[in-house]
C-alpha cells in the first residue's frame, strides 16, 4: 500500500495561491466544532490494489476525497485544490455544489483518482 496524504497534504499546505484563500485551514477528515472559514477538509477514501504481480502489489489506486468548505464562493479555493491535485496526477472525477442551510455554509465536495506504482 503505497501512503499518498503526507504528499497531498504538503501540497495543499504550501501552495501559496491555496494558503492565500484559506489561510493554511487544511483539516483530516471533519471540520472542528467551531471552524473558521474558508476551510478544507480531506480524507482517503479508498486506497486499493491496482496492480498485483508475483505476490505483491505493484500499483496502488488511491482515491481522495476534498471538501472546501466557504461563508462566500467556493470556486477559486475549489479551482486552486484541483490545480495542485493535478499536479500530483490525481484526476477529479466528480465536484458538487452543496449548501448547509442550518450554518449558512457553502461546501463544495471533490473526488480524485490516482494509480500509481508502489
Amino acid at each position: 500500500m503505497k501512503n499518498v496524504k503526507p504528499d497531498i497534504v504538503s501540497a495543499l499546505k504550501n501552495n501559496p495561491t491555496l494558503s492565500s484563500l484559506i489561510a493554511g485551514r487544511v483539516i483530516f477528515m471533519s471540520l472542528p466544532d467551531e471552524p473558521e472559514f474558508p476551510c478544507i477538509t480531506y480524507y482517503e477514501q479508498n486506497n486499493s490494489p491496482a496492480l498485483v504481480g508475483d505476490g505483491r502489489e505493484l500499483t496502488t489506486e488511491s482515491v481522495m476525497v476534498i471538501d472546501v468548505w466557504s461563508k462566500g464562493s467556493t470556486t477559486a479555493i475549489a479551482q486552486a485544490v484541483d490545480n495542485i491535485m493535478a499536479g500530483l496526477h490525481f484526476v477529479r472525477e466528480f465536484a458538487g455544489d452543496l449548501y448547509e442551510t442550518d450554518t449558512g455554509v457553502y461546501h463544495k465536495s471533490m473526488r480524485y483518482r490516482n494509480k500509481s506504482r508502489r
